[in-house]
């Protein structure tokens, strides 16, 4: 199975929006920073191609670890994976999720919806 390869124009867009989502997680008042960030634990998903990928293109507060870091994609036989975005209802340019301690899904946002997140963790959390 021959994989296009990704337009460039739609890496940078994407590239640009998970610029903007880190710019917000740093701010003061976000979440991370406003409750602590040892409170939470940050998982990367990327949606991509195992031979196009760079670990090191994801922005630093999203790979705080190596294992932190997954890529869906298909496996190297190219006939299974690849479809977990589209299982949870993730659109391609990502997105926030939220997850409880016991797995639960909490709330899904688009990478634009920083603010949506700080909201629901003022709803329960304490400074």
């Amino acid at each position: 199975m021959r994989r296009r390869r990704t337009d460039s124009k739609e890496v940078a867009r994407k590239t640009q929006k998970v610029e903007g989502l880190v710019k917000s997680l740093e701010q003061p008042d976000s979440f991370l920073n406003k409750y602590s960030r040892e409170r939470f634990d940050i998982i990367t998903i990327s949606k991509g191609n195992k031979l196009e990928f760079d670990y090191h293109e994801i922005p630093q507060l999203l790979r705080p670890h190596w294992s932190m870091v997954f890529l869906d994609d298909t496996d190297v036989s190219g006939t299974i994976g690849g479809e977990g975005y589209a299982y949870y209802g993730i659109p391609d340019e990502g997105a926030l999720v939220v997850v409880r301690p016991n797995g639960y899904i909490t709330m899904i946002a688009p990478l634009d919806g920083a603010d949506e997140i700080n909201k629901y963790f003022a709803g329960f959390m304490n400074a």
